[in-house]
């Protein structure tokens, strides 16, 4: 299952209040950008010296996809031995064709995917919408280190993380609450309802 959203959607806060409300019953790959920008290479958005335009940020989604890749198949191998019912994934695949510089047959074609293969790789996706849509008075007040975008940016990034998963047959559409616990609390009964499928 992927937790996915536009920035400061509030995907972190409620990965920790799930783990926490579910222990033992899910476990969580983390997000593989906040893994790499931890590192201290470039943000995806400034090219280094030497590169063209746009050169930057391909390369860096192509080392996201897979490690992204790579966490995923890690985590659910050992969930699976240890007994575990679900697997949370920060972000799926398809997040990245939100910050691709062409569309999302571009970007999958570039990594050798196609769109059924990116869509089956997950069971259900839940989208939550960025305070930056509904809420901007709100936005970016949490103090995420790794929030890159602007107000103005996150909405655009959002819309295209809902067009980039548009088609999955289990997509469920979270909006913006105004509290962080209502938010928590409708993302717990989404995955809920998983344990039951």
């Amino acid at each position: 299952m992927v937790i996915t959203g536009g920035p400061c959607a509030g995907k972190t806060s409620c990965l920790k209040a799930l783990v926490g409300r579910f222990a033992g019953r899910v476990a969580v790959v983390r997000e593989a950008s906040t893994l790499l920008l931890e590192t201290g290479v470039p943000k995806p958005s400034v090219d280094p010296k030497g590169m063209a335009a746009g050169q930057w940020r391909m390369l860096f989604q192509s080392r996201l996809i897979a490690l992204q890749q790579h966490l995923e198949a890690e985590v659910l191998h050992l969930a699976q031995q240890a007994g575990i019912e679900l697997v949370l994934c920060d972000r799926g695949l398809l997040d990245g064709a939100a910050y691709w510089p062409e569309d999302r047959e571009h970007y999958l074609r570039t990594h050798g995917l196609t769109l059924e293969q990116a869509m089956a790789r997950y069971h259900s996706v839940v989208c939550l919408e960025s305070l930056a849509v509904s809420q901007p008075q709100l936005y970016g007040r949490r103090n995420d280190p790794t929030l890159l975008e602007g107000p103005d940016l996150a909405c655009q990034v959002d819309q295209r993380i809902r067009a980039a998963w548009q088609g999955h047959p289990k997509l469920v559409e979270i909006a913006s609450q105004p509290v962080l616990e209502g938010l928590i609390d409708r993302v717990s009964q989404t995955v809920e309802s998983m344990f039951t499928v």
